[in-house]
C-alpha cells in the first residue's frame, strides 16, 4: 500500500539558492513506485512575474529544476537545473507541464514554441529538448499550461494546454506522438487537470 503522505515540505525557497524566485511547481509520480519528480521554474526576476501588460524580459528568464524523491516523498535529492542555466542568459521560460507514462517522464516546455523531453530513468537523465512534433492542419498549441498530465484508464495521456483558447495535448500511444484536442469554452486561456 501506499505510504503516508510526508509532512509539508519546502522543497525550493526563494532567493536561499541559485534563483531569487521559484514558481509553478509541480510533481509527477512514478507509476508503481516510490518515485516522485518535483519540478519548478527557477526566475532571476525577485517579482517573479511580469507586471501585467509589459513584457516577459527578464522576468521568465531562469532554468527547469528538478529535485527526486524515492520514498513518497519523506525525503528529497538536491534541486539540479536540467534545462536552462543557472545565469542570467538562460532562456526565457514559462509554462511547463510533467505527466509520467509508466517509467518514461515527459517534460513540455514553453520556450520557442512547445519543448518536448524525455527520461527514461526516473529524471536522472534526460533527451531533448525537441520542438513537439503536431500535426499539420489542426490546431496549434502556443503553450503547455503549468502543472501535469495525466494517464486515463483507456491509455490516453492527456497534457494540460494553450491553444487560441484552453485545449489538450493527448497521445494515444504511450507518448510517440501527440495531436491537440479537447478545446475548453471560448474565452478560456489555460486549462488544468
Amino acid at each position: 500500500g501506499q505510504q503516508a503522505p510526508a509532512a509539508t515540505q519546502s522543497l525550493w525557497t526563494s532567493g536561499a539558492a541559485d534563483f531569487p524566485c521559484y514558481r509553478q511547481p509541480a510533481i509527477a509520480p512514478i507509476p508503481g513506485t516510490a518515485t516522485l519528480l518535483a519540478f519548478v521554474e527557477g526566475r532571476f526576476s525577485a517579482p517573479c512575474a511580469p507586471p501585467l501588460g509589459q513584457a516577459e524580459l527578464p522576468y521568465e528568464v531562469g532554468g527547469m529544476n528538478l529535485r527526486v524523491s524515492t520514498d513518497h516523498g519523506a525525503s528529497w535529492g538536491p534541486s539540479r537545473v536540467i534545462y536552462g542555466n543557472a545565469t542570467k542568459q538562460g532562456p526565457n521560460m514559462d509554462y511547463f507541464s510533467a505527466v509520467a507514462i509508466g517509467k518514461d517522464v515527459h517534460l513540455f516546455l514553453a520556450v520557442k514554441g512547445i519543448q518536448h523531453f524525455v527520461s527514461a530513468d526516473s529524471g536522472a537523465s534526460w533527451d531533448g529538448p525537441t520542438p513537439l512534433p503536431l500535426p499539420e492542419g489542426g490546431a496549434v498549441p502556443h503553450a503547455p499550461t503549468c502543472g501535469h498530465g495525466v494517464v486515463l484508464s483507456n491509455g490516453d495521456v492527456v497534457v494540460p494546454a494553450v491553444c487560441n483558447g484552453s485545449c489538450a495535448l493527448i497521445s494515444s500511444d504511450k507518448g510517440h506522438s501527440w495531436r491537440v484536442g479537447g478545446f475548453g469554452v471560448k474565452g478560456s486561456r489555460e486549462s488544468s487537470i
